[in-house]
């Protein structure tokens, strides 16, 4: 039986069956997402980590990775990629805020020197001061912009936030770094889906994803903490300030939207690529997204999902947790002292057909 994570939404297209009968197409690591840091810089209004409520005020940061640290990680990670028989994977820095990072130039460096394709996912506040370390290391920038400039920063609770993300952007060498903008749908920008790819000043960025809020009901955060005691016998220590049950009325206007922005796509309308995350995301089932869910207990046969399997997709977190695809860092596995080896280890038997 191959084993499951914790908070893994599977994505194995035409697999059918149980558990046990279940393995992934392929089992090369494309992807490891880098949590530098998860301090940051902004109060963000609908945040569960650093946002009103967030879970990151009663529990700040603490004990954080080392560049040098990284560098174990990097290195074990392109071996484990290796030893799956692929390609060299693909690296996403984040945080928090990576910026903050004081080994952000360092890893950064270390991953350009190594020859990976690097993304690096930033609020823009420090885009400016980061311009040249960016086009030096960096061949994809995401960066959160989510409307005009008054919603923007009023979304971000930061005055003056929009005109500092585009002084950023203007010092960008366009010739080698794309740049995606990550648009979080909600009740403030909704109405602007359609309209925002021609409000942008030309040549901005290269694509649009329009992503949607992330959170859970009441009702599968208690499914979810009965799979971790039951599975795990661990409890979620960050789900409360991720559970959210009103459903806001912009939400019933989202299938009409969507709708109005494939057809303007498809004419041809936007100067960049314009899309939806999670890619599922249709005018037909995007009200799902905010409606019952799915519980955990069809986790591990769902044909469709918002993430890539934990096989081919790797998280390490800024004080050494790691994990598959996961939004909740409830399910954290071994120490700090054993964050590299044994972590690795672990996902390389995985991958080698355990």
């Amino acid at each position: 039986m191959w084993p499951t994570v914790a908070g893994v939404r599977w994505n194995w297209s035409g697999v059918t069956g149980g558990a046990e009968s279940m393995k992934p197409p392929s089992l090369q690591l494309k992807l490891v997402h880098l949590q530098l840091t998860a301090r940051c810089n902004l109060r963000c209004r609908f945040c569960g980590q650093w946002g009103e409520g967030g879970y990151r005020h009663a529990r700040p940061p603490e004990c954080e990775l080392t560049g040098t640290e990284w560098r174990m990680v990097i290195d074990q990670a392109a071996e484990l990629a290796a030893a799956s028989g692929g390609a060299k994977p693909e690296f996403v820095i984040w945080g928090g805020e990576p910026l903050l990072a004081e080994c952000c130039g360092e890893v950064l460096a270390y991953l350009r020197a190594g020859g990976f394709r690097v993304g690096l996912i930033t609020n823009g506040l420090r885009l400016a001061e980061a311009a040249e370390l960016i086009n030096a290391a960096v061949d994809v920038l995401y960066v959160s912009l989510d409307g005009t400039r008054e919603i923007h920063d009023a979304i971000r609770n930061c005055p003056g936030l929009y005109d500092r993300i585009m002084a950023g952007l203007a010092r960008l060498d366009r010739s080698r770094v794309s740049v995606v903008d990550l648009y979080t749908v909600c009740s403030a920008n909704a109405a602007l889906l359609p309209d925002y790819p021609n409000l942008l000043p030309p040549g901005l960025v290269d694509r649009i994803i329009y992503q949607n809020l992330i959170f859970v009901r009441s009702a599968e955060a208690s499914a979810y903490r009965r799979l971790l005691r039951e599975e795990f016998g661990v409890e979620p220590a960050h789900l409360d300030a991720w559970v959210h049950d009103g459903r806001e009325d912009y939400v019933a206007a989202l299938p009409g939207l969507l709708r109005e922005v494939e057809v303007r796509r498809a004419a041809g309308a936007y100067p960049m690529a314009v899309g939806m995350y999670p890619e599922e995301l249709t005018p037909e089932n995007v009200v799902d997204w905010y409606g019952a869910g799915i519980e955990p207990t069809a986790w591990p046969g769902a044909g469709a999902g918002c993430g890539a399997t934990a096989f081919r997709h790797l998280r390490v977190g800024a004080e050494g947790d790691e994990e598959g695809v996961s939004w909740d860092r409830s399910y954290e596995r071994g120490s700090r002292e054993r964050m590299v080896e044994e972590r690795v280890r672990r996902q390389r038997d995985l991958l080698m057909g355990l």
